[in-house]
């Protein structure tokens, strides 16, 4: 079994993958732990919308 997680730095996003990675050591499960990043969008002058 495997457990995949989602994090973004949120306590309550450390607090599942905590969870999970306990779960996994019960279990004898793996644990994945991922992180999206969106890159910043950048405008330049008549890129933007009224």
């Amino acid at each position: 079994m495997k457990y995949l997680v989602a994090v973004d730095g949120s306590e309550p996003s450390m607090d599942a993958l905590r969870y999970a990675v306990e779960q996994a050591a019960a279990t004898g499960a793996t644990v994945i732990a991922i992180s999206v990043v969106v890159p910043e969008q950048f405008f330049t002058a008549g890129t933007t919308r009224r």
